[in-house]
């Protein structure tokens, strides 16, 4: 066989590789490799592949019979190596082409995708950031027409007034992303059935069913939010709700600072005002239109980076500053007085975590050591140190209402996502102990 009619020859059979991969290739075969049932939004990328594959088949079969016929390639037959280099090239090509293909049953999101479906955040001068005000509905990449987040005026939670109603009891919950709901990363059973991830949302719906109609419950928890961001959203804004209760869980994002702060280091010059990005400062369609390009970019896009932002060091024998306990114990006290200066009672509670100090190794790995800078017994001690400050107004202040709400959840493995997220059974039992 000569140099061209070998190269036809590859080139046909590529064609005819792509089209008997189709046996394969099919929702059916899929369904039963998988032992899942698939979602029409799987099913559908399916068979756009398989549309893909057989033009793509037909096509490389007929290039392979016409240039054949045609002697296309006959300047190939006397140079070997520029035969092979053909060859090795229309092999390449073929096989890129075709993982490209697969990858899409499957697509990673893009970055400006990423930023659609993320939570969005805008600046603020009273807080670090806040959700935008107004309404949202963030839906799943994988199922486009299933919620994933809900959004009301710029807060997590079911839909209210400004102006409390009439005889209303209103509560607003402020927190981080502990509060603000679970980030276990979804399955396909969660995103068919809209799993809700608010156990706020939850709690207040038990409620409304044990006869409590006239109780509004607003999320108010914002993801990386510490103590004095949700003292600055009460003094700007949450106070215009007219609370009757304001409820504050914060520890794991205030500890983020305790090894930090400094007479020369304090909040004021340590945090500064960024400015958070918008969909023209990540869109780019033309480079990321490619599933390769996209998911060999991610490897290095999140470097460095998880969900509690940048990653640094752990912090080596680092302890916690006397300036950082003032801090916190200031913020609290700042809280409670600005609560019953709206006529709102303060409810303070400890934070739930999977963090004690006898975790096990596997447990130890999936705590964010690095985003605290502090080592293992470091962020032990700051956690009973939070601890004791909330509690200690049950002693110093009557009109402060407080509870050791992280006492039942601490190292138990089996309902925590990470160090200090709940998973789907955690946020369950979460929202159930609400209703009390």
């Amino acid at each position: 066989m000569n140099n061209s009619k070998a190269i036809s020859t590859l080139i046909g059979l590529i064609g005819v590789v792509y089209l008997l991969s189709l046996i394969g290739l099919n929702p059916f075969v899929i369904k039963l490799l998988t032992t899942n049932e698939l979602h029409y939004t799987f099913t559908d990328n399916i068979q756009k592949v398989q549309i893909w594959v057989s033009i793509t088949g037909v096509l490389s079969l007929a290039f392979g019979i016409v240039s054949g016929k045609l002697k296309l390639f006959d300047f190939a037959n006397e140079k070997n190596k520029l035969t092979n280099v053909i060859i090795a090239i229309s092999f390449l090509i073929a096989t890129l082409i075709y993982v490209e293909f697969a990858l899409r049953i499957k697509p990673v999101i893009t970055t400006a995708d990423l930023f659609d479906k993320s939570i969005p955040y805008v600046n603020s001068v009273f807080s670090r950031h806040v959700h935008p005000n107004k309404t949202v509905e963030i839906n799943y990449f994988e199922i486009p027409d299933k919620v994933n987040y809900r959004f009301y005026k710029g807060y997590h939670t079911n839909p209210f007034e400004f102006e409390k109603p009439k005889g209303e009891i209103r509560i607003v919950v402020l927190g981080g992303s502990f509060i603000f709901g679970d980030h276990e990363v979804a399955n396909w059973d969660h995103m068919k059935n809209e799993y809700d991830r608010n156990w706020i949302e939850k709690a207040e719906t038990k409620l409304h069913l044990k006869g409590y109609i006239n109780v509004e419950v607003i999320n108010a928890g914002t993801p990386g939010h510490a103590t004095f961001d949700s003292f600055g959203r009460l003094y700007s804004e949450i106070y215009l709700f007219e609370p009757d209760y304001v409820i504050l869980c914060h520890a794991w994002n205030d500890i983020k600072y305790f090894s930090q702060i400094t007479p020369n280091n304090s909040l004021l010059r340590q945090f500064k005002g960024v400015r958070q990005k918008t969909r023209a400062d990540v869109y780019s369609t033309l480079e990321e239109i490619s599933q390769i390009y996209v998911r060999g970019k991610r490897i290095f896009q999140f470097e460095n980076i998880d969900l509690e932002g940048t990653i640094v060091k752990q912090g080596v024998e680092v302890k916690i500053t006397p300036y950082a306990k003032k801090q916190f114990k200031l913020t609290l006290d700042l809280f409670n007085q600005a609560c019953k200066s709206i006529g709102a009672t303060p409810v303070l509670l400890t934070q739930p975590r999977l963090i004690h100090l006898n975790n096990s190794e596997s447990e130890r790995n999936r705590i964010g050591y690095s985003a605290q800078k502090l080592n293992h017994e470091g962020i032990c001690d700051a956690f009973a140190f939070t601890d004791s400050v909330v509690m200690s107004y049950v002693n110093t202040d009557s009109l402060v209402a407080c509870y050791d709400f992280a006492k039942q959840y601490i190292g138990v493995d089996s309902l925590f996502h990470d160090h200090v997220h709940l998973n789907a059974t955690g946020n369950q039992i979460r929202a159930n102990a609400s209703k009390s």
